[in-house]
């Protein structure tokens, strides 16, 4: 998206005024979305979003901006406006650029069959009517459908101070399904999704079609659901929603940034018991076509399998490359950012393992 020469006149603008680290993320999205409901399309939308994000560090002190635009000229103009925001004092020192920038390799392999810019519209509907249609089908106490399908494709580009260079290619498809039944004076919902980091070949086997009988299913069978009974209760926790509860109760505080806010109950905790001897929790953002697996972060480091809990004993946090300079840790490839637009924080993709019987693998997102 933009050559090597123009990044590391970039970067050397960036470092000139004494930065100690300097970055540029480049990001070029397309996305696009469909929305079925009773029967018609509700909404259509596409779009494409492109720029560049520009970060220095001075001191303790982290400076970003961002350009919505690849222009040559209004990047150079940012990397001044950003290195003269964080010139330092001193004379400050500007890093050796000649040593050149070298590729980060990754383990992470996702091969794409089919590209949402090769599928068209009409099929992407298709598939929705298919949704439809296999939800009034099921029961007809259906009385109600809206199915949504959305996908994207982008491409980032990420290179740092450091000698760090990665780029790669995202894609992503999302189908949810609403299914509401009716009985007497009784209404309930049923939902289902699928949500992969791969093509429309997510959709392949007839996986539209089992996801809408679901759906159907869970709203036919609640409605002879009985109110849950009061009081203290032992609780089964199932896959899917199950990691987000232990995500929002733990994965955060397991984040190396709430370490330097002292926001976190398991600050100086590693190496101690604060779990069970049953549970085992691991950052895994490798496992092929997971809607949070990625071959990179957003800063460039490959991503990797992070063991954070092992048998009840805290064993690691998730670092950003911040972060890990801080607290003198190894990076961990958890550097998130929603786009170009947000500065990288860590952020989790927790995996549970549960030994004894149960095994448990589910996977939660930011």
């Amino acid at each position: 998206m933009i050559d090597k020469e123009l990044t590391t006149r970039i970067l050397g603008i960036l470092n000139s005024g004494g930065a100690a680290f300097s970055e540029i993320y480049v990001q070029k999205r397309s996305s696009n979305s469909l929305r079925l409901e009773d029967r018609k399309i509700e909404n259509s939308n596409s779009g494409l979003d492109m720029g560049c994000g520009l970060r220095l560090w001075q001191d303790e002190s982290t400076f970003y901006g961002y350009v919505d635009s690849l222009e040559e000229d209004k990047l150079i103009q940012a990397a001044g406006i950003l290195a003269a925001a964080g010139k330092s004092s001193g004379a400050g020192k500007v890093l050796d650029l000649n040593l050149g920038l070298k590729a980060s390799a990754t383990s992470y392999k996702a091969d794409i069959e089919k590209y949402p810019g090769d599928t068209p519209a009409a099929a992407k509907k298709e598939i929705l009517e298919l949704v439809d249609n296999t939800c009034r089908q099921y029961d007809k106490r259906i009385i109600q459908v809206t199915s949504g399908i959305s996908d994207l494709e982008e491409e980032i580009y990420i290179a740092n101070s450091l000698g760090t260079q990665a780029g790669h290619k995202v894609v992503k498809v999302f189908l949810s399904i609403n299914a509401v039944a009716a009985a007497k004076d009784i209404i309930r919902t049923g939902y289902k999704s699928i949500a992969r980091t791969m093509g429309y070949e997510m959709l392949d086997g007839g996986r539209a079609g089992s996801a809408a009988r679901e759906a159907s299913r869970i709203a036919i069978t609640m409605l002879d659901a009985v109110d849950a009974p009061t009081g203290e209760l032992p609780v089964v926790i199932g896959p899917a929603f199950g990691g987000v509860i232990f995500h929002e109760a733990c994965g955060h505080g397991l984040e190396a940034d709430a370490i330097l806010k002292d926001a976190t109950v398991f600050k100086s905790k590693t190496g101690k018991k604060i779990a069970s001897e049953a549970v085992t929790a691991i950052d895994d953002s490798t496992m092929p076509n997971h809607w949070g697996s990625y071959a990179f972060d957003g800063e460039g480091t490959p991503s990797q399998k992070t063991v954070l809990i092992k048998e009840g004993i805290l064993e690691n946090f998730l670092y950003d490359l911040r972060a890990a300079k801080k607290l003198k840790k190894k990076p961990t490839g958890n550097g998130r950012r929603q786009s170009y637009r947000h500065i990288p924080i860590p952020g989790c993709q927790i995996h549970i393992l549960l030994r004894e019987k149960i095994k448990l693998v589910t996977s939660s997102h930011r």
